[in-house]
């Protein structure tokens, strides 16, 4: 009994320790939000003291407008009370830019109203408040129905942002006997707080995918990409200089390890001279034997199996003779120092670098003993393992994409790169291998490194897609979180499609022209356990 009571406690252990470092998560990130908010709204105090003194307070009871707009390079999202004629209403314009969704800290923010041929009411704010927010005050002189026009000026350009037709009310009791309007509802999340951290938000929009298929895949080196690099006789090894160490830069031909000659060592090479020499004699005597056997054999004087005979001794001597050549050839490559014979160079047989060494400074080795391994990384394969069940379609790769952790590319290979298709699925996998060639100058990917790939296998459709860091897994479905105004956001389940590098389909759940959270939806699914603590103290 001890032994599954002692179980079910560390389980609870485990179990109590994540809901602990949750709280704690969301605690921390209330208590940053709240201290930003609180400091906001100090700074709003102090700023704006003086307007304190105008106005009519007509916002009090809630009576506010608020209106989002998305231009091509920036996000519109004002608050206004509701506009009463003579009185001076306080807009609170925000504006981020979406290439970096940091706020606009420059320019000149002029707001219009129109109504038919009348002359236009412009307000004038000529510098934000804070960065982001501009605060025209604006005071209709007439009532009625009112074109709102919010124009930004700045180095780039103007952009005009139409928030549509409003109601200029005679009166503030008129205003509060007609005034109907609700803000949104739904997860609120402050642009101050989205200013200061990683956050943006994308379009949904239609997108050509390509469909593709999963196949885990390997990284590895070509084959004539690496090089092991053997001792080509006994002796002991060590370095010209700094002994080689894993890691190592070398070029084509350096000289990487020098393999000592002792005495004997030179008194072996005087033998292999005498050899070499004796070689040659052999070498001359057997063909002068076969061409004086020649003839003999063509008048029947001597039998055939004379001259077979002597034309095997001369091949036998040809090839030790071609043997003596090439241990000479070895031993004449070392150099001497001082006068005498220093070792044996060996240099490194490709670019690249050490990748692995299998002996130390001052081991002894025998002849054909590896070394060191040397590698050039800067060229690759990807070795893609194609499920079976999908066989039927590889004639049609059109390449293939993939991710690798700690990496944010994502690594794309077009059909050129497709190497070689194999001709027989692996019995044990049962999968069929697809190689690819992978350019990697930089040197940033490592051999044997592995991954999920995505093997593209057709054309590309047109379907509406989403950022795949939009999508959180949340109580056991897919979702997103949709920006229905400037500082409010939707919980919404998706259904997902095809992926495509950063790209992900949705077949369900979205509407062409929304706009999701592209960066910071964890946040906002935070923010989402308790909205009502981090959107509050938002002082506009």
């Amino acid at each position: 009994m001890g032994g599954p009571s002692g179980l079910c406690r560390s389980a609870i252990s485990e179990h109590g320790g994540r809901e602990m470092r949750v709280i704690v998560l969301i605690s921390l990130l209330l208590t940053i939000m709240g201290c930003h908010d609180h400091a906001h709204d100090d700074h709003a105090h102090d700023d704006h003291a003086e307007e304190a003194g105008h106005g009519h307070g007509h916002d009090e009871e809630g009576m506010s407008h608020q209106v989002t707009r998305w231009g091509a390079k920036t996000q519109l999202f004002v608050e206004f009370p509701v506009l009463v004629k003579g009185e001076e209403s306080a807009f609170a314009v925000h504006l981020t830019g979406l290439d970096d969704h940091q706020p606009v800290a420059q320019g000149k923010v002029t707001v219009i109203l129109t109504a038919g041929d009348a002359t236009p009411e412009q307000f004038v704010v000529e510098k934000a408040s804070v960065p982001g927010i501009f605060r025209p005050l604006v005071t209709p002189k007439a009532a009625g129905k009112r074109q709102v026009v919010v124009r930004l000026e700045t180095e780039e350009g103007p952009q005009a942002f139409d928030l549509g037709y409003f109601q200029v009310w005679e009166s503030e009791a008129l205003a509060k006997k007609n005034f109907h309007e609700h803000p949104p509802e739904g997860i609120s999340f402050t642009l101050e707080n989205q200013w200061k951290m990683d956050f943006s938000t994308s379009a949904v929009t239609n997108r050509e995918l390509r469909p593709s298929l999963e196949a885990f895949a390997r990284l590895t080196l070509p084959s004539d990409a690496e090089a092991l690099i053997t001792a080509p006789r006994s002796g002991r090894v060590g370095a010209p200089g700094d002994y080689p160490m894993v890691g190592k830069s070398v070029e084509l031909g350096e000289q990487l390890f020098v393999l000592s000659v002792g005495p004997q060592e030179d008194a072996d090479f005087a033998g292999l001279e005498f050899a070499l020499e004796a070689a040659r004699i052999r070498v001359s005597s057997a063909d002068r034997e076969v061409k004086r056997l020649g003839p003999l054999v063509e008048q029947g004087i001597v039998p055939q199996k004379r001259l077979d005979d002597a034309m095997s001794t001369l091949a036998e001597a040809r090839a030790a003779l071609q043997s003596a050549q090439r241990r000479q050839g070895n031993i004449g490559g070392s150099q001497r120092v001082s006068g005498g014979r220093d070792g044996l160079r060996i240099p490194s047989p490709l670019s690249g670098q050490v990748a692995e060494l299998f002996v130390a400074s001052g081991e002894w080795v025998q002849a054909g003993q590896p070394i060191a391994r040397v590698v050039n990384s800067r060229r690759l394969w990807l070795d893609a393992a194609i499920p079976q069940a999908y066989l039927s379609k590889v004639r049609n790769i059109q390449g293939v994409w993939f991710e690798l952790p700690g990496y944010t590319d994502v690594f794309e290979l077009d059909a050129s790169t497709l190497m070689s298709v194999a001709a027989e699925v692996d019995i044990k996998s049962r999968t069929l291998p697809a190689r690819f060639r992978v350019d990697n100058p930089d040197g940033r990917l490592f051999a044997g490194m592995t991954t999920n790939s995505r093997v593209v296998v057709d054309k590309p459709l047109k379907t509406l897609a989403v950022p795949r860091s939009a999508l959180v897994f949340d109580a056991g479905m897919d979702v997103v979180f949709v920006q229905i105004a400037g500082e409010v956001f939707e919980r919404r389940p998706v259904v997902r499609g095809i992926e495509d590098g950063d790209w992900i389909a949705i077949t369900r759940g979205l509407e062409e022209g929304e706009r999701v959270v592209a960066v910071g939806a964890h946040t906002v699914k935070l923010a989402s356990i308790s909205s009502d603590e981090i959107g509050h103290g938002h002082a506009h």
